[in-house]
């Protein structure tokens, strides 16, 4: 803290040291980004540099109501520093008062309202000042201090010292204030980006499960009419008319075909959810080729031909059976519904 003015001290030495304590507040100041911990480290400092009995810092909310942010020795001054706000938010000069007189000055604004006013008496008892608060022309607030029965307290000296002070406290708190929103959206957004991905994931597992279900409620009666359909076309070479054969065998193709696409939709409702199983097996290669071969063919347009090219050597491999002739009808069907 500073060192009180003493008679063996030069004031030219005291005023370069309230200067660098001014310094050195500013600094403390802009690092600092709690609002409530700023406030209190503000009024400390202006107890300290003021000398001030009673100090209010005066805060206006968002609907321009102030509200006491940090004090010291409070008792009625509220009753006193409110009238004062009112006042000085007009002019947003700093307020001197040295109890029954006034100090007269340019640098001062010398509201006549205090001079005889009986609104608030006690002003009239005390000496008093009152700061306000502005950043980038805003009022955010005011500093109030004061001395009760101890007249001609504070001079010009003090107030252009503490309106650096006020000039360097709006700055921090306008920052502190936007660096506490913009803390608030931050996590407002993520409480909302949170809350969305549970949504998606819910909505998700929801739609697994109705593809899960409604895969299996589809494929029973599809087997069924596949296994009828084979046997009716197995049991009905020499009763039926060779079309009729054929049609049942468009039949048993298409719903081949359609449980195929089931288990597609299946399947990729279990990759999304991460519960696609690998079985791995011994698989002859140039076999399945023949088969995926065999069961594209129907699906091939006039004049398309499906050549068959397998290397004689073609090793085995292990992987998912059924899940790499998946992907080679895949590729086939795209080639046959594609190639005309």
């Amino acid at each position: 803290s500073l060192a009180p003015f003493t008679e063996h001290e030069p004031p030219e030495a005291n005023l370069r040291a309230q200067f660098q304590r001014i310094v050195e507040i500013g600094a403390r100041l802009s690092a600092q980004h709690d609002p409530a911990a700023l406030a209190e480290f503000l009024v400390e400092e202006f107890v300290e540099m003021s000398g001030a009995e009673r100090v209010l810092l005066l805060l206006l909310d968002e609907n321009g109501d102030p509200r006491v942010a940090a004090c010291y020795e409070p008792g009625d001054a509220l009753a006193l520093a409110e009238p004062l706000l009112e006042m000085i938010s007009h002019e947003r000069q700093p307020l001197l008062r040295e109890g029954v007189a006034e100090l007269q000055s340019s640098k001062v604004a010398v509201d006549a309202r205090l001079r005889g006013n009986d609104m608030v008496p006690e002003l009239h008892q005390r000496s008093l000042i009152a700061l306000p608060l502005i950043a980038q022309g805003e009022l955010l607030g005011m500093l109030y201090g004061d001395m009760r029965q101890i007249f001609g307290r504070f001079d010009e000296g003090d107030l252009d010292l503490l309106s650096m002070l006020a000039h360097q406290a709006a700055s921090a708190l306008a920052n502190a204030q936007l660096v506490t929103t913009l803390e608030d959206r931050i996590a407002e957004r993520t409480a909302e980006a949170e809350t969305a991905r549970e949504e998606a994931e819910r909505a998700n597992e929801t739609k697994s499960a109705f593809l899960a279900t409604m895969s299996h409620e589809l494929r029973t009666p599809l087997n069924a009419i596949i296994g009828f359909t084979r046997i009716v076309k197995r049991k009905a070479t020499g009763d039926l008319p060779q079309r009729q054969i054929d049609n049942l065998g468009k039949v048993l193709e298409s719903a081949e075909h359609l449980l195929g696409l089931i288990n597609n939709v299946l399947d990729i409702a279990k990759i999304e959810a991460g519960r696609m199983d690998v079985i791995e097996s011994q698989i002859q290669p140039g076999a399945l080729i023949e088969q995926c071969a065999n069961t594209a063919a129907p699906l091939l347009k006039p004049g398309v031909e499906l050549r068959l090219e397998i290397a004689p050597d073609l090793p085995g491999i292990v992987s998912d059976q059924d899940k790499v002739r998946q992907i080679l009808l895949n590729l086939l069907s795209n080639a046959a519904k594609f190639t005309h």
